[in-house]
């Protein structure tokens, strides 16, 4: 059985793809303990069950947007849309402008997720799908286990506006690896 070989742009993407992962679950636990602290518990449970339904509603739409569009253009719009947003949590002093931020990042990945899946599926022999999607799982798996780590150190260490610079570090290393 031949092996496959993962050309430059399938290493790129799964090196950020692993970054973008890893930076969401850095903040994602925590994100709601500091709405939390800051809003109020009711309020924000309240405002937490948003972020998922729009997530729902943008799969649908940059699922359709990869067909009508091409995958590329809705991967970049995707990428584009959840950096600025790590650059706005970042630099946001308001807990509105994080939340705003929160809810971009969730929409910026669901215009990402679908148009990756299709490209991998459309560039990848079918033999060796399994194992390029297992791939790219165990990536993402590997930051939704270190990221709460990492990020529960910035959390609990540091002050919130330094807590930003490590989602705006990988964010920058990201898209210059794309450029």
């Amino acid at each position: 059985m031949e092996q496959f070989s993962w050309d430059s742009n399938m290493k790129v993407r799964l090196v950020g793809e692993g970054l973008f992962n890893l930076l969401f679950w850095m903040y994602f636990p925590f994100i709601t303990v500091y709405f939390g602290q800051t809003l109020g518990l009711q309020k924000a449970g309240l405002l937490m069950t948003l972020p998922p339904l729009l997530s729902i509603l943008g799969s649908l739409v940059g699922g359709n947007l990869a067909d009508t569009w091409g995958r590329r253009p809705v991967m970049l719009v995707g990428t584009f849309l959840q950096m600025s947003m790590f650059v706005l949590f970042a630099a946001s002093t308001s807990y509105w402008i994080d939340y705003i931020a929160f809810i971009g990042i969730g929409i910026g990945a669901a215009f990402y997720r679908p148009a990756s899946s299709a490209m991998i599926a459309d560039i990848v022999p079918e033999r060796a799908l399994r194992s390029v999607f297992a791939t790219f799982s165990t990536v993402n798996n590997i930051g939704a286990v270190l990221g709460p780590v990492i990020g529960a150190v910035f959390f609990f260490n540091i002050a919130k506006p330094y807590y930003g610079l490590a989602p705006v570090f990988f964010c920058c290393t990201y898209w210059l690896c794309i450029s």
